[in-house]
């Protein structure tokens, strides 16, 4: 296959890739790091060890080592 044809078909699934994927990735990690001012803030982060939200994450990962085991058998 030639090389500029090879390029051409990588372009749409690089635009879908920067669409759906890179930029809502960054979004999630710049609002994860600033208040709602707009400045740097490590508290969301820190937030998810509070008691309330751990028990939430545990829960989300043992629901998701099971589903996971559920599917590979």
């Amino acid at each position: 296959m030639n090389k500029d044809l090879r390029k051409v078909l990588a372009f749409p699934y690089i635009l879908w890739m920067i669409g759906f994927t890179i930029i809502p990735l960054s979004l999630i990690f710049i609002y994860g790091l600033t208040d709602r001012s707009g400045s740097f803030t490590l508290s969301n982060v820190l937030s998810i060890f509070a008691k309330d939200h751990f028990k939430a994450l545990l829960l989300s990962i043992i629901l998701s080592i099971v589903s996971t085991a559920i599917c590979l058998v």
